[in-house]
């Protein structure tokens, strides 16, 4: 019998033990909660001051389906990507949220960031005011009727007034 043998057969033991060892410390681990908080924030606020130009990449967009066309939210999600926007949530949307078209939903309805994802739809855009946010970011429900994105819609906008934007988190360390 050669030295090898015994060498290889320590050498996997030992491989075994280090295994077992981080595995079974893998597995005693706590497990992060899954409510929604748990995830941080998809952004961060950031002021623009007046004059500056807001670009789509400044914006996450989260987008949900409230009609019965499967996968519209993805879809609608992926062309806004190709945009420049960032993505944020796709899902259904809660019940009766009453969007045809397209419904955009926000604190603040009137903010530069809601006018800009707001210009980016074909047909009519409803806009109203929500106290509670879906996620962070503009919220977006798309309905049965919805007629598309413009592809020749503006991506920036000259902030008129001093305002603040959700600005994407980088989920990169």
């Amino acid at each position: 019998m050669s030295l090898k043998t015994p060498l290889t057969l320590v050498l996997l033991v030992l491989l075994l033990v280090i295994g077992s060892l981080l595995g079974w410390q893998l597995l005693t681990q706590q497990a992060p909660p899954l409510d929604a908080g748990s995830r941080g924030s998809a952004c961060l606020d950031r002021q623009l001051e007046s004059g500056t130009k807001l670009r789509a990449g400044q914006i996450t967009v989260n987008v949900y389906n409230a009609g019965s066309i499967s996968g519209l939210a993805n879809t609608t999600m992926r062309s806004l990507i190709r945009q420049g926007f960032a993505a944020g949530v796709v899902d259904n949307a809660p019940a009766r949220s009453g969007a045809r078209n397209v419904l955009v939903l926000d604190p603040e309805p009137k903010s530069a960031s809601v006018r800009l994802v707001a210009h980016q739809f074909n047909g009519d855009v409803v806009i109203r005011r929500r106290a509670d946010d879906l996620s962070d970011g503009i919220d977006v429900i798309v309905g049965d009727g919805f007629r598309g994105l413009d592809d020749k819609a503006k991506t920036t906008l000259a902030v008129q007034n001093q305002t603040d934007v959700c600005v994407p988190v980088d989920p990169t360390p």
